[in-house]
């Protein structure tokens, strides 16, 4: 019984985020996320995308044969962090990577070369401010300079998440393909929230007071999403379930008339000052409502040159 307990516990640890990624983020990020990318790519769902992408894309080819890196198959692990300011966010990326392969090819489309610690990193003058850096065949990092430089810093000495973060990446990293998680309100994290409208059904002041935010996408025969909003109050909590029920709503009216209703079994909830939101999509349903949408370009070949119909 404590074998098989003990084999559960270590099977469940292999499919957890990334030990290293996650000690080179910082301590307390305002937005970490990540994807399984192994996990992720074998699902019907991303076999699915993958088939309708284009099978011969000339640039890809071209950007595969100098680096000899394929993104849809040589990343395996993807993390996302942010401390909230404008610019660059951190990326790290597990995967397959010839790292001088990479440099050279960099070098001869612009970027520049400076060594940092014994990793070269790499800086395009377009870039913003951006660098790339390899730090073996199996590591990469993009981002703001000085976020790879301390990310390079902490590889050699990393830096644990604070503990409750730490939780709550570990929950989420284990039972789903994609995750996000968000520790400081949504206002300090980016200037895309709406402003207010206090006369319209959506008031941009209730999502502005989301406090902390999580969730997760599991790819598998059905398309399962979860979802969490931490809240100052419980009357918040009911006015911002209130404004995705509305939305739900509205999107429902949308839909394609030819395909079944994807929100059959969307669930939004308010349990004190926290909104949860759930829904499982069967991925052949999915299937169905992307087949449904037009590709693109299609909608612009249907439209009249004079704009008319």
């Amino acid at each position: 019984m404590k074998i098989a307990l003990l084999a559960c516990c270590f099977a469940a640890l292999a499919t957890a985020a990334d030990p290293q990624l996650l000690g080179m983020a910082g301590a307390e990020p305002k937005l970490i996320a990540g994807v399984n990318v192994a996990q992720a790519r074998v699902s019907p769902l991303a076999q699915f995308l993958l088939a309708r992408m284009p099978q011969d894309d000339a640039a890809l080819r071209e950007f595969t044969l100098a680096t000899g890196f394929d993104p849809r198959r040589d990343v395996t692990e993807l993390l996302m962090v942010s401390n909230g300011q404008p610019g660059h966010p951190l990326m790290l990326a597990r995967g397959a990577f010839d790292p001088r392969r990479i440099v050279e090819a960099a070098k001869s489309h612009g970027f520049t070369g400076e060594t940092y610690k014994g990793v070269e990193l790499l800086i395009h003058s377009r870039a913003h401010g951006g660098a790339l850096a390899i730090l073996d065949n199996s590591l990469a990092a993009f981002g703001s300079s000085d976020d790879v430089r301390a990310a390079i810093d902490r590889r050699s000495s990393p830096v644990s998440l604070a503990p409750q973060l730490f939780a709550k990446v570990n929950e989420l990293s284990l039972t789903t393909d994609a995750w996000v998680i968000t520790s400081a309100p949504l206002s300090e994290l980016g200037r895309n929230v709406p402003s207010p409208a206090p006369q319209g059904p959506i008031n941009g002041d209730i999502l502005r007071k989301i406090e902390r935010s999580s969730g997760g996408l599991k790819l598998g025969s059905n398309v399962e999403i979860r979802a969490e909003a931490e809240m100052p109050a419980d009357r918040d909590a009911t006015a911002l379930a209130d404004v995705l029920r509305f939305l739900a709503g509205m999107a429902q009216l949308n839909m394609p008339q030819n395909v079944p209703n994807p929100l059959q079994t969307l669930n939004i909830a308010a349990e004190t000052n926290l909104v949860k939101v759930s829904i499982s999509i069967p991925q052949a349903q999915l299937e169905n409502l992307i087949n449904s949408a037009p590709r693109r370009g299609q909608a612009a070949r249907r439209r009249p040159a004079n704009g008319k119909l």
